[in-house]
């Protein structure tokens, strides 16, 4: 069996391995959500733990785009909520058929984690809850679109993010030169300039030049 986990933290992480490993699954690893929807239909999981901590938005898209059966075997999804979800995100939850929720990786927590694991019912309520309707509606060509049509707008989302934060990155960058620059006598600004023209002319923006 496989199981996916989506999690920062290094240290939960580590727990929630030992739990699954004891339990017989090969681990699978993301820190970037991105990747793991990407990855989902590749890998065929039967397990998928989410931070909700690291992606309070972002989880129920996920979810929703998992239990479509689109990617083709549907994973059980649990939710690892350090903070307390609020009555309204616990209903979100439960209307996308999540398997359950632990909230914290000490003794009581892992062991909740472990029981979610092990039960035979895969959603949250009774399985009398998760109707023959909505199964049709998985294998509905329509239904599968609309899926399709949500991951392409998150991918794009998630992209528009992560060309935000390397924007930010950059701008840090330049302000940290720019202060270090400050600190710099003429003569060693004057010597920096330099090295930057003849990089500039040997190198440049596509590539070195053959002289």
């Amino acid at each position: 069996m496989k199981a996916i986990i989506i999690c920062n933290d290094d240290d939960a992480f580590v727990k929630m391995e030992k739990v699954l490993i004891d339990a017989h699954f090969e681990i699978i690893r993301y820190r970037w959500l991105l990747k793991a929807l990407d990855n989902i239909e590749e890998i065929q999981s039967d397990v998928v733990i989410i931070s909700v901590l690291d992606y309070p938005r972002h989880w129920k898209t996920f979810a929703q785009y998992a239990k479509s059966g689109v990617a083709g075997k549907v994973p059980k999804i649990i939710l690892y909520t350090p903070e307390k979800l609020s009555e309204e995100e616990e209903k979100k939850a439960k209307n996308l058929f999540v398997g359950g929720m632990f909230s914290s990786c000490n003794d009581e927590g892992l062991e909740n984690l472990l029981n979610i694991i092990l039960e035979e019912n895969y959603y949250f309520e009774s399985a009398e809850n998760f109707s023959e309707n909505f199964q049709e509606e998985k294998i509905n060509a329509k239904h599968k679109r609309a899926y399709l049509r949500t991951k392409k707008r998150y991918l794009k989302m998630l992209e528009k993010e992560k060309e935000e934060e390397n924007k930010k990155y950059k701008q840090k960058e330049e302000e940290e030169e720019n202060d270090i620059t400050k600190k710099l006598s003429k003569k060693e600004k004057n010597k920096i300039t330099e090295l930057k023209l003849i990089k500039e002319y040997y190198i440049g923006k596509e590539g070195p030049k053959i002289i």
